[in-house]
């Protein structure tokens, strides 16, 4: 499954491919997708500095530990 990480509020759906393309093929693209909506006042690209953020501390953190 592929994800797609939509920017804002989510104005394109899957309904975007029944409009664009033939039934099979946007039915076909439709079941390999899945939408991620960003939030409307937020960045996509804060909420990604932040996840790399947490996964640096618990890197960090587990080596810490293992000293």
């Amino acid at each position: 499954m592929d994800n797609l990480c939509a920017y804002g509020l989510c104005a394109y759906g899957l309904s975007s491919f029944y409009e664009a393309l033939p039934p099979q093929e946007a039915c076909r693209l439709a079941q390999q997708l899945k939408i991620h909506c960003t939030p409307e006042h937020g960045s996509w690209l804060n909420m990604a500095e932040i996840d790399m953020a947490e996964i640096e501390n618990s890197a960090t953190a587990r080596q810490r530990l293992s000293r």
